[in-house]
């Protein structure tokens, strides 16, 4: 008897402990939101993930703030309930802090727990285990504006003989008002010779800037065109603000000859049938290639005509990536509506240019059973139309 008894008990705590086992493995990375530099009407963004060791069931998860004073501050791109879905070990959430205009100066701590559940709350009756993970926050609230930022990378885009030069700079903002560098030297020298500079340009202007805590690309030109002759050039960039310099960096500066960087060619465009039968779909194929070096997003524009030249039909593709000599492909279905000679022509759109366009000559046509529908909606028309003149004759005579 007493074995038993430990028996059941055994197989009771066995039970419990591989329940414990399956779901602990529940937990948010990282574990903490800290900005010691919030102005008031602020904001910044961090990405958390919740991870788990068994993705085999959806967890239906509430997110709270502990902290009255910056509950509404702090907020996620999930809203406060949502479902991780069965198969997602890492799920990211997106928490955000909106610091108001009437923010107090000061510091603010405490947490924001994630509750966990593997039955849906709106169905008490399910099966439910609860699990919970928790991220602390730590915000200052100031009003000191801090300027601090790194340039990350940057890059030298190959142009056209007579275009600006154009430079993208990734930079992380790590204060709390919006950046741009006030300066950017550019010296260009000779493969063949590093030592001698054949031209320096400096880019003051920009035309945007990165806001405070966040992490994006800009794009700058210089004032003047380019014009040396078209090969490769040794670049030396050099990034300031004010007189310090945040990052130089040597690269390859190519320039291409004028229309040679961006283009293409249309070089096919074919009707299935070029005999249509009409309201009946067919089949148009154009083919458009990538002559130049860099990628293009490129569409098809279609514009049909009528035997008198009237416009009667236009169609427009979604755009199309292509890299550098790859052919993008567009499949596009056509149904006339009347009978008689069509032309569609075909031209691609691309990087602000057109191609040179390609025309098919077509026909729509009714097929017999067509006809047949046609003849008798005819017929039956005409003999509507005898109908109410006879009526028409019978109330006219008896008027009169």
């Amino acid at each position: 008897m007493k074995f038993k008894k430990f028996l059941i008990i055994g197989c009771i705590i066995f039970g419990c402990s591989l329940a414990c086992s399956v779901h602990a493995g529940f937990g948010v990375s990282p574990s903490d939101v800290n900005n010691y530099n919030l102005l008031p009407e602020s904001s910044f963004e961090k990405v958390l993930y919740l991870n788990r060791s068994d993705a085999e069931q959806s967890l239906f998860i509430s997110m709270t703030v502990d902290d009255g004073l910056v509950r509404d501050w702090i907020t996620s791109d999930r809203a406060d309930h949502f479902v991780m879905p069965a198969g997602a070990i890492s799920f990211p959430v997106t928490i955000k802090v909106n610091v108001p205009v009437d923010a107090e100066m000061g510091n603010y701590r405490g947490t924001i727990k994630f509750v966990a559940n593997t039955g849906d709350p709106a169905n008490p009756g399910s099966a439910q285990a609860v699990l919970g993970a928790i991220a602390k926050y730590n915000l200052k609230v100031t009003n000191t504006n801090i300027t601090d930022y790194r340039v990350e990378s940057m890059n030298l885009l190959r142009i056209e003989k007579g275009e600006p030069l154009s430079l993208s700079l990734r930079i992380r903002n790590l204060g709390n008002t919006a950046v741009a560098p006030t300066r950017v030297h550019i010296d260009i020298m000779s493969i063949a010779d590093a030592e001698n500079i054949l031209e320096s340009h400096d880019i003051t202007q920009f035309d945007e800037s990165v806001p405070a805590f966040m992490k994006t690309e800009i794009m700058m030109h210089t004032a003047e065109n380019i014009n040396l002759e078209p090969k490769s050039y040794r670049a030396e960039v050099t990034v300031y603000q004010d007189e310090k310099k945040l990052r130089k960096e040597k690269m390859i500066l190519e320039i291409f000859e004028v229309g040679s960087l961006r283009q293409g060619i249309l070089t096919g465009m074919e009707l299935k049938n070029n005999l249509m039968e009409i309201d009946k779909p067919v089949s148009l194929t154009a083919e458009f290639k990538n002559t130049g070096h860099e990628s293009l997003d490129s569409k098809l524009l279609l514009d049909i005509y009528d035997k008198n030249n009237r416009l009667v039909g236009k169609f427009q593709s979604e755009p199309v990536k292509t890299q550098p000599t790859q052919t993008a492909v567009y499949d596009v279905s056509l149904m006339p509506r009347k009978s008689g000679e069509y032309i569609i022509k075909g031209v691609v759109e691309y990087d602000g240019k057109v191609s040179e366009g390609k025309e098919i000559n077509a026909s729509g046509f009714y097929s017999t059973r067509s006809l047949v529908v046609v003849i008798s909606l005819g017929i039956v028309n005409l003999l509507l139309l005898i109908g109410l003149m006879f009526v028409s004759k019978k109330v006219f005579a008896k008027r009169f």
